[in-house]
């Protein structure tokens, strides 16, 4: 009996050690003495602190502490087990009757479970070994910010339970205990245990809480521990649903392809046609030996006539088509671009969507850093400013946006003499973006959280309540606008439609009476400076990691709109000159050097902040409302330099033709690349140290994958749904 009691004390007292051990944190630097003091027991008398002379009975004599010395894996081999020391310890543990303390709170089932693990363990059962071991320790690395004491996930849940005659008593289960700091309450605490399946999370809860008065010192402001004990549930009826859809999908996916690939291309040998002038882009099919299936150029019919038994394919054959993989995946790959296309965009594009899976490789490998300090650091180093404000990259986004939209939809005025089906702009933008969105969506909302485990892992998924009352707000695309918003990353989908929206007032504008689309250009770029340096000001945000400057002025459209608005004025100036404009070599090298001058000022402008005393309120503001357009004019130039011949050998590697197949699958490669990472870093067993090497290779891999899952969610959602509404068109 000495033995059980004694036992069940030692898993007792683990327990609440580890989760109360740490106190105030508002810098790491204090750690490292919390740990210590936990470990080696109180001040000596010697001590001038408040707490000398403080005796805790988990000491012995010599100030060492019990719980280290049982919590060694060492202590349970045969050989130390009969160390004179080590069994005095153990009966003067076996004096408490911890059932007795946590009764009626804790079951007796429980209770008397976990005594028989570690009264096995005394024994040297392999089991109740393993157990033991697979319990969090103290890890080192505390001074760093390692505050992650997960334990051994897979040896617990490996351990088959043996008692006597009977096998599998109990099943053991993997708990989380969580604490948090009050000082830094953004520092949550993990720790994992190992513990009889007989034992409810409640029960872990109420031994930990009611354990940290125990603590050899005395350590305050630790917040209420919780348990969570993670267990893989059946499919709900929302995953079956996904489930089926996603079959669905799969099933027209192959059929379209067997059938396109084993009846039309070979058997038949149909030529594939756009016939000049056909507005409609209806596919049209020749049997003849030779065939094309290059968009927008007329098949070889010149050299095959068509046989006198041509006809057209159904619309069930054409529709079936369209979700061809073979097909789509073609049009691509295709790198041949009609004359007068913006070639340098495609390089853009890609760079733009490789810097910010950089970013984010930072971002979202946070939650599982064993050495978070790092981060202070990384901050302070001139390499890692680029990396640091990475945030601007999107703003080349809404850059291209803007400029694209101006550029197509004025060429299109003046082909149809000012007439613009305004209906087909919005629908062909939401058709364009939605499907693939929701369809993603539908399916890592549900699913995600089956694809993995371990002691990082979401088992009731990443979203909040599965996305059950911010969907909607996705779906149209007013979620920057909702706090708790489903996929945070969509917040830029909702921008960039919000601006395509309000666009066509000023595309009429520019059209028709150009400076006046300019003075609505210029009053809404003001505007937009002025109402984000008011907020900074008013809020008094420091920086991206404030408390509400993400939600305030990070996704709001009146405090983002000002790339896109610069993205509108070189749409028009490469609208107007057609391209083709004479500057002075002089004044090209002038602006050159400026654009880089403004770009490197953005990325590098704040690097002595860092060293030396903080911007003043006022002017971070200026800078926060400001250097995004700064950021966009200095990209604009180029794109404008590499479109009117004056681009050189920037020209040339940005409209490097692999760069073409890349950039068309940068919009769902933004739609999966934090999914990738998520489950890729919530996997994770341990803790993960992070060094520049370390991230130079995830960064690498996480880029591979994000484009490969995005050829994947192409072929699927989003190719058939381009297929689709060209098909729609034709029949109208």
């Amino acid at each position: 009996m000495a033995y059980r009691r004694s036992s069940f004390l030692y898993l007792f007292l683990l327990l609440t050690v580890v989760a109360g051990y740490l106190r105030k944190a508002p810098a790491y630097d204090e750690y490292l003495s919390m740990a210590a003091a936990s470990i080696h027991g109180p001040p000596s008398n010697n001590s001038k602190t408040k707490d000398a002379g403080y005796k805790s009975p988990f000491h012995d004599a010599d100030g060492n502490n019990y719980l280290v010395s049982f919590s060694h894996h060492q202590q349970l081999t045969k050989k130390h087990s009969k160390d004179p020391s080590a069994l005095e310890k153990l009966h003067r543990f076996s004096k408490i009757d911890i059932c007795n303390m946590v009764r009626p709170n804790v079951s007796r089932r429980c209770c008397s479970d976990m005594e028989f693990v570690f009264t096995s363990a005394a024994k040297q059962e392999s089991w109740a070994i393993q157990m033991i071991d697979a319990f969090g320790k103290i890890p080192s690395g505390v001074l760093e910010g390692n505050i992650y004491f997960v334990g051994s996930y897979d040896e617990c849940l490996a351990v088959s339970v043996t008692n006597g005659s009977v096998d599998n008593p109990f099943r053991p289960k993997y708990c989380q205990v969580y604490a948090t700091i009050e000082s830094t309450p953004s520092a949550m605490m993990k720790y994992g245990v190992c513990v009889p399946d007989s034992c409810k999370p409640a029960e872990i809860e109420f031994m930990i809480n009611k354990g940290f008065h125990l603590l050899p010192v005395h350590i305050k402001g630790i917040q209420p521990a919780y348990t969570d004990c993670p267990q893989k549930e059946g499919y709900s009826a929302r995953a079956l649903f996904s489930l089926i859809a996603s079959s669905f999908f799969i099933i027209l996916l192959v059929t379209a392809t067997l059938y396109d690939v084993f009846v039309i291309q070979l058997d038949w040998k149909p030529t594939w046609t756009t016939e000049e002038g056909d507005k409609s882009n209806e596919i049209k099919v020749n049997y003849g030996l030779s065939r094309s299936i290059s968009e927008g150029t007329k098949a070889s019919s010149e050299k095959t006539p068509p046989s006198s038994t041509s006809k057209e394919l159904g619309r069930f054959q054409k529709f079936l088509l369209c979700f061809s993989i073979h097909k789509n995946a073609t049009k691509l790959f295709k790198t041949d671009l009609p004359k007068g296309s913006l070639t340098s965009v495609h390089g853009i594009r890609f760079i733009s969507m490789t810097w910010v899976i950089l970013g984010h490789t930072y971002v979202f490998g946070m939650s599982v850093w064993s050495n978070s300090k790092m981060g202070q650091e990384l901050m302070a180093r001139f390499t890692f400013q680029a990396i640091g404000n990475a945030t601007v990259s999107v703003d080349t986004f809404f850059l291209l946006s803007g400029l694209l939209v101006v550029y197509g939809v004025l060429h299109n005025m003046e082909t149809n003499n000012g007439k613009v089906n305004w209906f087909y702009y919005y629908v062909h933008r939401f058709w364009r973006l939605t499907p693939p969105y929701m369809l993603v969506m539908l399916v890592y909302v549900p699913l995600l959280q089956y694809w993995g485990d371990g002691p990082f892992w979401p088992i009731h998924g990443s979203e909040i309540d599965y996305c059950r009352n911010s969907w909607w707000y996705n779906l149209l695309y007013i979620n920057n606008f909702y706090d708790k918003e489903c996929m945070a990353w969509s917040w830029y989908l909702a921008n960039d439609m919000q601006f395509y929206a309000i666009s066509p007032i000023i595309l009429i504008f520019l059209y028709k009476k150009p400076k006046i689309g300019y003075g609505i250009i210029s009053f809404l770029m003001l505007a937009q400076v002025i109402t984000c340096a008011v907020i900074m000001k008013e809020k008094d945000y420091v920086g991206l990691l404030s408390p509400g400057f993400f939600n305030q002025i990070y996704v709001k459209p009146y405090t983002r709109i000002g790339s896109y608005l610069v993205g509108m004025m070189y749409g028009y100036l490469l609208f107007k000159t057609k391209g083709k404009v004479v500057i002075n070599r002089s004044i090209v090298a002038m602006l050159w050097l400026f654009a880089t001058i403004c770009a490197i000022a953005v990325l590098y402008g704040l690097y002595d902040t860092f060293h030396g005393p903080p911007l003043s309120v006022d002017v971070l503001a200026f800078y926060t409302a400001v250097h995004r357009i700064v950021w966009a004019l200095a990209v604009g130039w180029v794109l404008f330099a590499c479109v009117t011949g004056y681009g050189g050998f920037v020209n040339t590697f940005l409209s490097w033709k692999p760069f073409i197949p890349l950039s068309r699958l940068t919009y769902c490669a933004y739609l999966v690349h934090p999914i990738i990472m998520v489950s890729f870093y919530l996997d994770s067993r341990y803790p993960i140290y992070l060094t520049d090497f370390e991230t130079i290779y995830l960064f690498f891999g996480h880029l591979v994958m994000s484009y490969l899952v995005a050829f994947v969610v192409s072929m699927a959602f989003e190719a058939p749904m381009i297929a689709l509404e060209s098909l729609l068109r034709g029949k109208r």
